[in-house]
């Protein structure tokens, strides 16, 4: 099985209720380098690299991120949210081929 697009994230395993917390992600991904000529001109082609990605709690979106070709390969992402009650997080990533890479956890608010 190809490890590209695996995706591992880290949230913390108390998450109190209407606090921020801390959500890490990063994604293996290869992000294809633009290609020269020998004269130095760009070869113009599609290059597989990650152009978006995600988050939804519950099905809700509450981030998206777009990416431009300067990203390095396996980007790292960190960022906050807040949340009331036990949920289900997702993060989607899409690439420029149009392959999509998910991951899904249980959140569990504790008092």
């Amino acid at each position: 099985m190809s490890k590209q697009g695996r995706i591992r994230f880290s949230i913390p395993k108390r998450i109190k209720k209407n606090v921020p917390f801390r959500i890490k992600s990063i994604i293996r991904h290869p992000m294809e380098l633009p290609e020269h000529n020998k004269d130095g001109t760009p070869i113009l082609k599609k290059y597989n690299t990650i152009h978006t990605m995600k988050a939804f709690i519950n099905n809700k979106e509450i981030m998206s991120i777009e990416f431009s070709s300067a990203v390095s390969s396996n980007p790292y992402i960190q960022f906050k949210a807040i949340i009331s009650e036990s949920s289900e997080l997702k993060l989607l990533y899409l690439d420029q081929l149009n392959n999509q890479y998910e991951k899904t956890r249980q959140l569990k608010v504790i008092n």
